[in-house]
């Protein structure tokens, strides 16, 4: 679908951390898809495509409308479908739902080439990212929904807790997937886009600067909306990192708080609540850190460090996010 980065009937994975720019990679690939436009001078196979957000409904048009204006090329008529809730991939009924949904788009406008998925986490159901039988059941669904209609399906999901470099949860979605991309943002804030995995063919990086685009339209009080867009840059290799201000096992127990509240604010908003009540137990964050091999003997003085550190505060049971 996209030369060099999207194989046809092939499942792949665009996964990274909160703000790493992953779904808006995604927006860039459907549009181009979706108009035939290439993608950063690689060709596209124009063709309708699904997009199954589950949230963010209308933050999710705003992008598309900044890729637009970026452009200079309209959607207005595009063969792009945006579902607004989301589908449990694990459930063969809800999948059975969603497949009568897209039958009647094909037989209106065509067969899809590209179903994205955004976020995994989202459309995952009641399962346990963490569980193998539950991954292979969101792994079948995909396949059901990629053998149905002989397109590709794109996965957008989380980095793993302690594993940076893979998506989180079993490693069964990694041995399914033909190709797996990782966004992350440099510390020049440089978006940086590498494959991981590519069943075949070779490996492509990509760079990219990301920049605000002005949407022409207001909200309610009438002040001015924007998104951004992204414009590919000349790849250089990372720059190397110098020492940290804090230790190897500190980096890691604060990067597993922060999806652990990640993951807590997704729950809320997929239930209707407030996503800004999400808040983490120590016993959970202790557990977490546990599981990923930091020494229960060190792990009392590395939490006393980050507090001193003011990297985390620990209140009535519960652990949060300090001071950086």
């Amino acid at each position: 679908l996209i030369k060099s980065i999207i194989p046809a009937d092939s499942l792949n994975q665009i996964f990274g951390d909160p703000g790493s720019m992953k779904s808006f990679l995604a927006i860039d690939m459907t549009a181009c898809i979706a108009t035939g436009s290439s993608f950063y001078g690689m060709k596209t196979k124009q063709a309708p495509v699904i997009f199954i957000a589950g949230e963010g409904f209308n933050g999710l048009k705003m992008r598309f409308m900044a890729w637009s204006i970026k452009n200079q090329i309209s959607l207005d008529d595009a063969p792009i479908y945006l579902s607004s809730v989301p589908v449990s991939i694990g459930n063969p009924e809800s999948i059975e739902a969603a497949l009568s949904v897209i039958d009647q788009i094909t037989i209106l406008n065509g067969t899809p080439a590209l179903i994205v998925i955004d976020t995994v986490a989202r459309n995952f159901g009641n399962g346990d990212e963490n569980s193998t039988k539950d991954m292979n059941a969101f792994i079948n669904g995909c396949d059901t929904i990629r053998a149905k209609y002989n397109c590709a399906v794109l996965l957008v999901h989380h980095s793993g807790h302690a594993d940076k470099n893979r998506g989180r949860g079993a490693m069964a979605l990694l041995a399914a997937l033909d190709t797996a991309y990782k966004a992350y943002k440099d510390e020049n804030d440089i978006l940086r886009f590498e494959c991981t995995k590519m069943k075949d063919g070779q490996k492509s990086k990509l760079a990219f600067t990301v920049h605000t685009v002005e949407l022409g339209i207001t909200d309610e009080e009438d002040e001015p909306l924007s998104s951004v867009a992204l414009n590919r840059t000349e790849y250089e290799a990372p720059p190397k990192k110098g020492k940290q201000g804090r230790g190897k096992n500190q980096s890691l127990a604060i990067t597993i708080l922060n999806d652990l509240y990640q993951q807590h604010r997704e729950h809320l908003e997929s239930g209707g609540y407030d996503p800004d009540n999400a808040k983490v137990k120590e016993s959970d964050w202790i557990d977490a850190c546990y599981d990923t091999g930091i020494e229960q003997s060190s792990f009392r003085k590395l939490k006393q460090a980050l507090i001193l550190q003011e990297k985390i505060n620990i209140e009535n049971g519960y652990v949060f996010l300090g001071k950086k």
